[in-house]
């Protein structure tokens, strides 16, 4: 589910009394509404995760996706977005400041989460740096840009998990870091079809140029001939992507918890399987987008037990 624009204005600038909640509860049960609506290849707050925690997993998530939605969504001026993102962010730090428990649904939640869990508000602003750079239409010049995006876009919520998770240390977060950039790399290359007739493009320059690419050929996706070139492209990065993934999978050898190590072992495998149909897809990446399956968890489970077994 993808907020309406209305819904963002509404939320951002409390304008609106339909969306106003009284008391934690139904705050978090908005945010719950709201991460449950929305169509993943990754899964938020499963069964998995301790009933207590998931709460704060949808606080997290529905923060994420308003910010997500203002940078990438409907037709905002560059100015507007600026403007919403910086809404948001006074919108946060009213509710961190003043612990209020009537009004915006989502600010109520996430102060609440950070305060419980010992969050510190840093890592919620690096994530809205990674929104207004979204809505500045970010185009990363090389390898090393886009692996700094995912800094602030990506690694912060790894870090949230931890949080919540009580798992937050030095090891963890490090591995964490590789885990949730190997997420974002393959939402990246999953969501080419999607992103590049949107004018986004987070193909590096000094990789498309490495195989004499210009920037308007990968826009139009026209190769003129040299497709052979434009998959041997794809598949670097889906190569560079499997590295960091795998790196990224020793955190299960650092968390003590089995009911996370369960969980980050799920998303390992669901973004395994999302990044082996890419490598399937090759250059149709650019027309075509893969799509997951319910069905194709219950393939999972045999591997997850394995690696359960053997302790990830």
């Amino acid at each position: 589910m993808k907020f309406s624009k209305n819904e963002i204005i509404q939320l951002v600038k409390n304008r609106s009394a339909e969306i106003e909640v009284k008391g934690l509860k139904e705050s978090y049960s908005y945010c719950r509404a709201i991460a449950k609506q929305h169509y993943e290849n990754f899964p938020v707050g499963s069964f998995l995760v301790p009933k207590q925690d998931r709460p704060h997993f949808y606080s997290v998530y529905a923060f994420s996706r308003l910010g997500d939605d203002i940078g990438d969504e409907h037709d905002f001026t560059s100015e507007e977005r600026i403007e919403l993102l910086n809404g948001l962010k006074n919108m946060l730090l009213y509710f961190i400041n003043n612990e209020e428990t009537i009004g915006n649904p989502i600010g109520i939640a996430l102060a609440n989460t950070c305060k419980e869990k010992g969050i510190p508000s840093d890592i919620l602003f690096l994530l809205l740096e990674a929104f207004e750079r979204d809505s500045n239409l970010f185009l990363p010049e090389t390898l090393d840009d886009l692996i700094d995006y995912c800094n602030y876009s990506a690694n912060p919520v790894g870090e949230l998990v931890l949080y919540i998770s009580g798992e937050h240390n030095q090891e963890t977060k490090k591995f964490s870091d590789y885990f949730c950039t190997g997420l974002q790399l393959i939402n990246f290359w999953q969501d080419l079809s999607r992103d590049i007739p949107n004018s986004r493009c987070y193909i590096p320059k000094e990789v498309y140029s490495r195989y004499e690419f210009e920037i308007e050929e990968i826009r139009n996706r026209k190769f003129k001939g040299r497709e052979e070139e434009a998959g041997e492209m794809i598949d670097s990065l889906l190569s560079y992507t499997r590295e960091i993934m795998e790196r990224g999978r020793q955190i299960t050898k650092y968390v003590k918890s089995r009911r996370l190590r369960t969980e980050l072992l799920a998303m390992f495998f669901a973004a395994e399987t999302v990044l082996q149909m890419c490598e399937k897809l090759g250059l149709r990446l650019f027309f075509e987008r893969p799509a997951i399956k319910k069905s194709t968890y219950l393939g999972l489970i045999p591997k997850l037990s394995v690696s359960l077994l053997r302790k990830g």
